[in-house]
């Protein structure tokens, strides 16, 4: 799939681990698409790992993208119970997983992890639990999101320690950047929603949300 120029700008970059936030209906999702069926190419048995807060939203928002874009000829094997996709040629697994039964988790020996919606991924279920897993394989991890809020939030951690620490990378992406959504349906937004929201939601912004019904009035 084609991606847009900010997607390049996350796809070309090296950091072993990527962090994006980013507004709503900005093209995460289709970035971790092109990004799991890349590294599930890269070599032969790769265990590519997609985690969403729940089991739920990982079918909802990858499952049907994942089959569309991957060619009958070229699938080994699909069981729709278990989310689990294996290619023709590397054999690797594509695994769709929720985050809500995080222990079910532990012994996965990853290749590459996808986390989406980190927002609302508890943070000790990705660096108990996850990144432990990609530790024997050396695995690479793309963490995307909304914006929750700053302080004890995943989504805001891992954006921040992508500004800090070796080996992290992060963006902000909001949505008049992403270019998925037309300027006149976002200033429309901008009319009806609250400030907060509209820069949380769409501008990809960190907002403290305490107070947000005072805030409103």
């Amino acid at each position: 799939m084609s991606l847009l120029a900010w997607q390049q700008d996350v796809w070309y970059d090296h950091s072993r681990f990527r962090t994006v936030v980013a507004g709503r209906r900005s093209g995460k999702s289709i970035l971790a698409l092109n990004e799991g069926l890349r590294a599930a190419q890269s070599g032969m048995k790769k265990n590519v790992v997609y985690v969403a807060p729940s089991i739920r939203q990982a079918k909802s928002i990858m499952w049907q993208y994942l089959k569309e874009a991957i060619p009958p000829d070229n699938i080994f094997s699909k069981n729709e119970n278990d989310l689990e996709i294996v290619l023709k040629g590397t054999m690797s697994h594509i695994s769709l997983r929720g985050a809500e039964n995080i222990d079910s988790l532990r012994g996965l020996a990853i290749d590459f992890l996808i986390c989406d919606e980190i927002q609302d991924i508890p943070l000790d279920a990705i660096e108990v639990v996850l990144l432990p897993a990609c530790m024997d394989r050396q695995a690479d991890g793309l963490f995307i999101g909304t914006p929750k809020g700053k302080g004890d939030n995943t989504a805001y951690i891992f954006y921040m320690r992508g500004l800090t620490e070796d080996g992290w990378k992060s963006w902000q992406i909001n949505a008049y950047e992403a270019g998925t959504i037309p300027k006149e349906e976002l200033d429309k937004a901008k009319k009806f929603m609250s400030e907060k929201d509209f820069n949380q939601e769409l501008m990809a912004s960190f907002e403290t949300l305490e107070g947000r019904i005072y805030y409103a009035f």
